[in-house]
């Protein structure tokens, strides 16, 4: 569906245009669907993402022991 909304404006830019957006769709649509998740980690959200390469950081870790010392 969004490909006719995109194809009528590239069409009245140019036919170059049109060019360029009738192979980026048939790329993509020939490539493997599953290169989208092979891998890659999949967060629930960003903050997810953010603790995660937290708990690789060896300094995080470090502080977070001296922190729990603390208690």
């Amino acid at each position: 569906m969004s490909f006719e909304g995109y194809k009528r404006e590239a069409t009245e830019v140019s036919a170059e245009m049109l060019k360029d957006l009738l192979e980026t769709a048939i790329k993509n649509l020939g490539e493997n669907p599953i290169r989208i998740y092979n891998g890659q980690e999949h967060h629930a959200s960003p903050l997810h993402e953010m603790l995660e390469a937290l708990s690789k950081d060896s300094k995080v870790i470090e502080l977070l022991k001296i922190l729990k010392k603390d208690q």
